[in-house]
């Protein structure tokens, strides 16, 4: 599936919010996860694709 121009800004985005809030929160990564309503896999990928694992 091709991104298109829109949906690479809003990951751009959703990546920064991500990383800002990987870098403060103060507990793991489970808590992280369960935090923002996703699975642990989830976050895994959305961090590794952004570079942030």
């Amino acid at each position: 599936m091709a991104r298109t121009a829109s949906s690479r800004i809003s990951v751009q985005a959703a990546g920064t919010t991500l990383a800002e809030l990987h870098a403060s929160f103060q507990g793991t990564r489970k808590e992280l996860a369960a935090t923002l309503g996703l699975s642990e896999r989830t976050l895994y990928r959305k961090l590794k694709e952004l570079g942030l694992d």
